[in-house]
């Protein structure tokens, strides 16, 4: 049974990134203006044009590996909450976006590894990310984005060794970088909106050297090794709406998600000396996804609400509940 590694983060700022991808541009009137503006009228119309969001997110999620008397077990939720400019216009057709998110995560854990007994654990871990992207259109179908981010996580662990009980505590910070590159597709025809899209993602975490102590009890300090995690995946996307009145559009959407590369810097388990589940969200499982939901535009604020369900081989499942808000000034 192998451990699984991954940051949670990257899951919902992936749900994120094809809710925004490809909007920011599509509904507006890019073309060169021929009369002659003063500056001020310029800047006045740069600052129209950037549109703020704003996004919560809740997702609860259950991961279950089991080969025999063996199995490593993790359930627990996240609130995510991030606020944002985009529709940054930088040149004709070239647009970016940025984002400060906070995702701040609950995870209790299970795990019995022969010959150790049953160990198990809770985390609180909180997560504040930089999230930024640039969006070129080349047409009104056919857009390239580009994202990056980089984000935080400060994890504070209780684990309980049985069948004697010894409570272990320990505080980590680990680093997780990612960029992302997407070509994007839209099509409209007439009440139908469809939207494709393809890239890659480059995803590396670093957890620093941490230690576990067990106050009043006569167990020595543990400590738990480095770790740097990198993968690549390649992420397919589908969302396909219908507008029933020029103010509501449900949609449907899935998603695939491949695992191209997968390294550990080292062994992320040790049987000889086993230190508690450490529950991520980036394992070496391919997965998909499948949502529904409805977007309403009400004169020039537009509200998403979505839901969506997330599977990663049968081992890995979420279920996310979106909601996002944008206003267009002009």
């Amino acid at each position: 049974m192998k451990k699984q590694s991954i940051v949670l983060s990257i899951l919902l700022i992936w749900n994120w990134t094809f809710t925004y991808a490809g909007s920011s541009s599509l509904l507006r009137n890019d073309s060169p203006q021929k009369n002659k503006k003063s500056s001020s009228e310029k800047n006045k119309g740069f600052v129209k044009q950037i549109v703020p969001k704003f996004l919560y997110t809740y997702l609860d999620f259950n991961f279950d590996s089991t080969q025999g008397d063996n199995f490593n077990r993790f359930q627990g939720f996240s609130n995510l909450y991030a606020a944002g400019a985009d529709h940054i216009k930088l040149a004709h057709n070239f647009f970016a976006g940025l984002y400060l998110f906070r995702i701040d995560t609950y995870v209790q854990s299970q795990v019995v590894l022969a010959p150790a007994d049953l160990i198990l654990s809770k985390q609180d871990i909180k997560n504040n990310t930089l999230f930024g992207h640039l969006l070129k259109a080349f047409n009104q179908h056919f857009y390239i984005d580009l994202a990056g981010a980089y984000g935080q996580n400060n994890i504070s662990s209780q684990t309980l060794l049985t069948p004697t009980p010894h409570l272990g505590l320990s505080h980590s910070v680990n680093h997780n970088w990612f960029s992302s590159i997407n070509g994007i597709y839209k099509y409209n025809w007439k009440k139908m909106t469809t939207k494709l899209s393809v890239g890659g993602l480059y995803n590396q975490v670093v957890s620093d050297k941490k230690y576990i102590t067990y106050p009043d009890q006569d167990i020595p300090v543990q400590t738990v090794k480095p770790l740097t995690n990198k993968v690549v995946y390649i992420l397919e996307s589908l969302e396909l709406g219908y507008k029933f009145t020029p103010a509501m559009t449900p949609f449907i959407n899935g998603g695939l998600i491949q695992v191209a590369s997968f390294k550990n810097s080292r062994e992320t388990i040790n049987i000889a000396n086993i230190l508690g589940a450490v529950p991520q969200l980036q394992m070496n499982k391919n997965a998909f996804r499948i949502g529904a939901g409805i977007s309403f535009k009400l004169k020039q604020l537009t509200l998403r609400l979505e839901q969506k369900y997330y599977n990663a081989a049968g081992t890995f499942t979420s279920n996310d509940t979106l909601v996002s808000f944008s206003y267009q000034f002009s």
